[in-house]
This record gives C-alpha cells, sequence and structure tokens, in this order.
C-alpha cells in the first residue's frame, strides 16, 4: 500500500468500519495516502488490527464519496481529482453554503456566533506562524460552525463532503502571506454579516468566498 499510513491499532471494536473509514479519510485529505496508492483489505485491517470486515465497509463508503476508486484489475486505489473535479465540487459547495449562510444569518446563536470569533482568532494566529495545516483546520472548524447554525443537518452533512475532497488542493494554494491575510478578512465579513442577521449578505460573502478559494486552487502552480 503506498502513503505513509502511521496510525495506532483500535482497541475499542465498536462502530469499527466508522472509525477506519474516518481514519483512512484523513489520511487521504492530509496527503498520507497519495493519489493512485493501492489499498488492500488484509494490510490495513493489519495495521488496525481489525478484521477485513470494517475495512471493507469503510472502502466501500469512500468509494461512494469519490475517495477511492475500485475497479477490477486495480483493486481499491486512491482517487485522482482533477482541476474539472474540483470546478465541480466547489461551484456546488458555494450554491449549497450559500445556501447555509442565508439560513444561519436568521437563526445563529451569539454561543455559535462567539465560537466562529474564536476559530478566525486561531487562524489569525496560525497565519502569522505560516502554519498552512493548523490554519486549514481552524478554517475546518469555522466553516462547520456555520454549517450546523443552519439547521439543516442534511445540508451541512453533503457539502462537509464537498469540503473534504478540495481540501487538500485548497490548502496547497494558500503558498503566499497575501492569500492568507485575504482569506483572513473574508471570514471577518462573514461573521460581521451574520452578526448583522443579514442573509443575503451572510450568502453573497460566503459565494465570494469560496470563489476565491476555487480561483486560488486554479492559479496555484502547485496543483499537480
Amino acid at each position: 500500500m503506498g502513503g505513509s499510513l502511521k496510525i495506532d491499532k483500535i482497541q475499542n471494536h465498536k462502530l469499527l468500519s466508522q472509525r477506519v473509514y474516518s481514519i483512512l479519510k484523513t489520511a487521504i485529505i492530509k496527503g498520507g495516502l497519495e493519489v493512485g496508492s493501492k489499498l488492500t483489505e488484509a494490510k490495513i485491517a493489519m495495521q488496525l488490527g481489525v478484521s477485513k470486515t470494517p475495512v471493507r465497509e469503510a472502502l466501500r463508503q469512500l468509494a461512494d464519496e469519490e475517495f477511492v476508486r475500485i475497479t477490477p484489475n486495480q483493486g481499491v486505489v486512491v482517487s485522482k481529482i482533477s482541476i474539472e473535479d474540483i470546478k465541480d465540487f466547489l461551484q456546488l459547495r458555494m450554491a449549497l453554503e450559500g445556501l447555509a449562510a442565508n439560513l444561519a444569518a436568521k437563526r445563529i446563536s451569539q454561543k455559535e456566533i462567539k465560537e466562529l470569533e474564536k476559530y478566525h482568532e486561531q487562524m489569525y494566529k496560525f497565519a502569522v506562524k505560516k502554519d498552512l495545516s493548523a490554519f486549514g483546520e481552524e478554517n475546518a472548524k469555522f466553516h462547520n460552525i456555520l454549517l450546523h447554525a443552519s439547521g439543516n443537518k442534511r445540508l451541512a452533512r453533503i457539502v462537509g463532503n464537498f469540503t473534504d475532497i478540495a481540501y487538500r488542493f485548497w490548502l496547497k494554494s494558500l503558498n503566499e502571506p497575501e492569500k492568507l491575510k485575504s482569506s483572513l478578512e473574508e471570514h471577518g465579513n462573514i461573521i460581521t454579516a451574520l452578526k448583522k442577521r443579514d442573509p443575503e449578505q451572510a450568502e453573497q460573502l460566503i459565494r465570494i468566498h469560496l470563489g476565491n478559494a476555487l480561483k486560488m486552487i486554479l492559479d496555484s502552480k502547485k496543483i499537480k
């Protein structure tokens, strides 16, 4: 199996397939399992200390979400994501997360606003340190709060999948200080719109923010 999948054995066998799924998905998103890496049920099961059944179920779920590809000849390999795929995913995310922001502006709580502000502050700290990985994690928390503030669980789950697929490419695109600064400003503007309870502005700002993220990915010389 390609990549550098380094994980501890699972001791608690409750919900094994979901735990295996989460471990593999995280490794793919963060680049621990590279595009084209071949995944074998037996080797993964041995590494995690589980049977092949939960591994098989996890791989099927990852295939449904297009993180891996299952073919009769090659078996299971980490999917290659094209620029066109990224465009499709982010265009869908722009529409759906725009809707989420619109809904959130009408019902977001003060506690949720404070959480957004906390993650925004953390993003700023990590931007100063040029820690892109930590910046990305705080960014993900920010958007998860916004999605859940919409009150639509299905919407949050669907958008979350699109976010995960494009994450590794977006992170690579943040290779200049000005890009981090622009991203921080956009997040701050989104918070302001939510505080003002302005659904239309919140939706527009999210669409602009994600449109800029797509542009950064397309412009990035690091995308292979």
